[in-house]
């Protein structure tokens, strides 16, 4: 048997698919990250399928085969942005006020991405679902797609209930950079979109995180707002389009500028 543990989240799914065909299971539609983002060619699930693979050397080597002779580099078109929902699965995130983080990052994500496809902005999720992604995994991730820009979503969690605040999050390395204006102009911008719904805006600010620091693309990570504030945690369950839409039209006048 495979160990799909040991595959990065594009080939686990690739994977999870090739099954999905050799049971008769499998169908292509757009809730499917691989048949909506990545468009694979049906020469490698076929091919992957006959061979009936199982050794994890050649699964590998097959990919990057049939990445080089059909094009199918995991997507068929640039990803401009890869969205990446904090949390999942076995790992809650902040547990406050009867919600769980994990939960809103990934709806918040899930409306973000809807946002972008309207926009015509090609997006790719690092976990579209309830499942636990390690770090790694969602390095690797967006460093083989190579976006434009990476962009994590999470709730903040402090033990005052008094602090509020959306805020984004950069590697120290960025400061004084080009990218980090950009990001402040980004920051303002969205400051003054949340400020109607009573969000205080917390500037950015800069740590030393393990994702930002090891993605190759321009990378940030948004706190939309404190779970552990009452007022905020309601506005995270009730107000996850808004938070979508503001997000939205900030990426797109970056994608775009």
């Amino acid at each position: 048997m495979v160990d799909k543990s040991r595959l990065a989240p594009n080939e686990q799914h690739i994977w999870n698919i090739t099954e999905g065909v050799q049971k008769g299971k499998h169908i292509h539609n757009e809730r499917c990250r691989l048949c909506a983002n990545f468009r694979v060619n049906e020469c490698l699930i076929d091919f992957i399928t006959k061979k009936n693979l199982i050794d994890m050397n050649k699964i590998k080597i097959m990919l990057v085969m049939f990445s080089i002779l059909f094009g199918v580099r995991g997507i068929a078109e640039q990803v401009n942005v890869v969205i990446n929902p904090c949390h999942g699965g076995k790992d809650p995130g902040a547990l406050h006020n009867q919600l769980k983080e994990k939960d809103v990052n990934l709806q918040v994500a899930l409306l973000l991405q809807q946002e972008l496809k309207k926009e015509n902005i090609t997006s790719a999720l690092t976990r579209s679902e309830d499942t636990y992604v390690s770090l790694d995994d969602r390095v690797d991730f967006s460093n083989s797609l190579k976006p434009d820009l990476f962009i994590s979503i999470q709730c903040n969690a402090v033990v005052s209930k008094a602090t509020r605040g959306i805020e984004i999050t950069m590697h120290p390395k960025e400061k004084g950079s080009p990218f980090c204006q950009t990001i402040n102009t980004m920051m303002e911008k969205i400051g003054k979109q949340v400020a109607d719904m009573g969000i205080p805006n917390r500037g950015v600010n800069f740590k030393d995180l393990y994702v930002i620091r090891n993605i190759n693309s321009p990378a940030i990570m948004v706190g939309i707002e404190y779970i552990t504030n009452p007022v905020a945690a309601t506005l995270l369950e009730t107000k996850q389009l808004e938070f979508a839409k503001i997000l939205s039209e900030a990426i797109v006048d970056f994608i775009r500028k």
